[in-house]
């Protein structure tokens, strides 16, 4: 198996350790995204342009009041896919205060 050369950062260190757990990058998974707001809940605007790309989002919202939008979406996992879905992510939302910067997948 060859080693890939992750970049240094948060999401490189998440797909080194999936690699080092001998995750199989060559199959489709569902990732989920999570998106985070400044206020919460989110405007409708924020969220009816995230489901225009995203339709498997949901809501939730945390005990201390704050929440976050959860997207679930399947592809082959790669850096340069995560970083672009979290850029686009975060574009659909930046006006209402949102980022996409988390990421996660059951394997």
């Amino acid at each position: 198996m060859q080693t890939v050369n992750w970049p240094d950062d948060a999401d490189g260190d998440v797909l080194r350790r999936l690699e080092s757990e001998g995750f199989d990058f060559s199959r489709s998974y569902e990732v989920d995204f999570n998106i985070d707001f400044l206020q919460w809940p989110p405007p409708q605007r924020a969220i009816d342009a995230i489901k225009n790309v995203f339709p498997a989002l949901s809501l939730h919202e945390d005990e201390d009041g704050g929440g976050y939008i959860l997207i679930k979406v399947n592809s082959v996992l790669s850096y340069k896919w995560v970083v672009e879905t979290q850029a686009m992510a975060s574009a659909l939302v930046a006006d209402a205060g949102g980022k996409c910067d988390s990421w996660g997948i059951l394997h």
